[in-house]
């Protein structure tokens, strides 16, 4: 995706690592998989996605545009978990191949899985990407994961229900609402909402919020609540 600058991982705010280029790389992916739907997929989402993640827009998104959107930024998350979960120190999403094996037989998000889309003003700080990631929920044991990461000038807020594999699943459903003036600042893609998302939205993150945001709570804050 042309990504290139200098990638620093951090966890808990302390610098873990900082390479040249984004090089996450995961080994359990199998070539068929590789080289067909996933490839398809990466290109699908190029070919609408390229210009905006450099900066360039506004675009407005149908919803046939909206679903590929959620569909890869939904494989992204699950990817970026299983291969950066260890840099965190935290125990990784138990969700086996299901997720995937949704996504490459029905090509959509998997059942209950939440995207937004934003923008964030990555040219002044050079930011090339973003992670952050908490469990939620509200009980305990957690009954989901919110994640939020960008690419380039693209940022993603995705929820997904997800069980450990020493706990079961959660037997309740629950949908994340996002409070606070984030109006102007994301839009729901996944599931559809409106038949056209315009992008940017009219708020735009600055790089420095992006620390604020999620998971310390200044920007975003969360809440469970039954789906409507």
């Amino acid at each position: 995706m042309s990504i290139r600058g200098t990638i620093t991982y951090s966890t808990r705010g302390a610098p873990v690592r900082t390479v040249p280029e984004l090089d996450v790389k995961i080994r359990q992916v199998c070539v068929e998989c590789n080289g067909r739907w996933l490839h398809d997929l990466e290109r699908a989402f190029r070919s609408v996605m390229l210009l905006p993640m450099n900066g360039f827009g506004p675009i407005a998104m149908s919803k046939p545009v909206q679903l590929v959107v959620a569909l890869w930024a939904a494989k992204t998350s699950w990817l970026i978990e299983r291969s950066v979960g260890y840099i965190r120190g935290e125990q990784a999403p138990d969700a086996g191949p299901s997720p995937f094996r949704w996504m490459r037989e029905r090509s959509e998000p998997p059942p209950q899985t939440q995207v937004w889309i934003g923008a964030v003003d990555a040219k002044p700080a050079k930011l090339i990407s973003f992670v952050a990631t908490q469990w939620v929920g509200a009980d305990d044991p957690p009954v989901g994961i919110v994640q939020v990461f960008s690419i380039g000038y693209l940022l993603f807020v995705l929820y997904s229900p997800v069980g450990f594999s020493h706990l079961p699943m959660p037997t309740q459903t629950f949908a994340l609402s996002i409070e606070g003036g984030t109006a102007n600042f994301l839009r729901e893609i996944w599931p559809h909402k409106t038949d056209e998302v315009e992008w940017p939205p009219p708020g735009i993150f600055s790089a420095d919020q992006l620390e604020v945001m999620w998971p310390s709570g200044g920007r975003i804050r969360a809440k469970f609540a039954p789906p409507e």
